[in-house]
């Protein structure tokens, strides 16, 4: 368990798995969306294909800067700050790795 708890100490694995959890909760939104209008034959409305769009663009977004983060680290924190989403992904790193930590220490 020391061990699991030196990882999530790291910030750099800490703002990965923020990332990830942007990304599943943007993804699954677009999902859920696309399948309930498809299972029911109906059309998006209006509002839909804007979440559809906006969510979507997030999900995307999020796959680039995780797969930035893996290849080119350098280049992902310059698109973080570009699109000037360096300073809330550290607040919600730093939300993220208190809940990890204390869910860590909970089963210690």
């Amino acid at each position: 368990m020391s061990e699991l708890y030196q990882i999530c100490l790291d910030q750099a694995v800490a703002q990965f798995i923020a990332l990830a959890i942007i990304g599943l909760v943007s993804g699954a939104w677009v999902y859920r969306l696309w399948s309930n209008a498809q299972l029911a034959h109906v059309k998006l409305t209006f509002g839909e294909n804007l979440q559809i769009y906006i969510f979507g663009a997030a999900a995307l977004i999020v796959a680039m800067i995780m797969f930035g983060y893996i290849a080119f680290p350098g280049n992902a924190d310059a698109l973080m700050e570009a699109l000037g989403l360096k300073y809330p992904l550290m607040t919600l790193t730093h939300f993220v790795q208190r809940g990890m930590l204390w869910f860590v220490r909970l089963m210690m």
